[in-house]
């Protein structure tokens, strides 16, 4: 008999660096094995309406394409202009999620040039999680 376990959850970093202040979202909701994930970077000013999008947009049909989705809010942050330590916090953000999926046997992307294409979307509001996420109609 085959059975799935159900994983919900979330949990909210919030890091002081010397050079740039962000925070950390990951939000998970599966009944699978393979957890497929979403990487979403935006402005820390737009980070917990984001945040708090997240499971109301889970919560509704149509049901997403993947299980994970992780956020990275960066103080200041202009997605048209990224700053070298910019890159660097989102650099190592990307390193953390795969130990955090290689720990718990999930799948590991190491191709950074596919995680951008593939994974990696630089979002300024709420809104913009519709255009990776299945939001339902407002009719």
């Amino acid at each position: 008999m085959l059975s799935s376990q159900i994983i919900k959850g979330e949990e909210t970093y919030y890091i002081a660096n010397q050079e740039k202040n962000y925070s950390t979202y990951h939000f998970v909701k599966s009944e699978y094995s393979i957890r497929s994930f979403q990487i979403f970077v935006v402005n820390m000013i737009n980070f917990e309406k984001i945040k708090s999008s997240i499971p109301k947009t889970f919560s509704r049909r149509p049901k997403q394409d993947f299980t994970d989705i992780y956020v990275l809010g960066i103080e200041n942050f202009d997605k048209t202009q990224l700053m070298e330590n910019e890159k660097k916090i989102i650099e190592n953000y990307i390193i953390e999620i795969n130990k955090y999926r290689a720990f718990y046997n999930l799948s590991v992307i190491e191709d950074r040039e596919f995680i951008e294409k593939n994974f990696l979307h630089y979002i300024d509001n709420e809104k913009d999680l519709c255009l990776y996420m299945l939001c339902p109609d407002k009719n």
